[in-house]
C-alpha cells in the first residue's frame, strides 16, 4: 500500500516536471525560430 501511494505520488510530480520542461522547450524553440 505504502509504495503504491508512493508509486502515484511520484507519477504525478513526474508529470508536471514533463509538462513544465515540455513549455520551456517549445518556448525555446519559438525563441530560436523567431531569431
Amino acid at each position: 500500500m505504502r509504495d503504491l501511494a508512493k508509486s502515484t505520488i511520484f507519477d504525478k510530480i513526474d508529470i508536471t516536471l514533463l509538462m513544465k520542461l515540455v513549455r520551456w522547450t517549445m518556448i525555446l524553440a519559438s525563441v530560436k525560430l523567431l531569431r
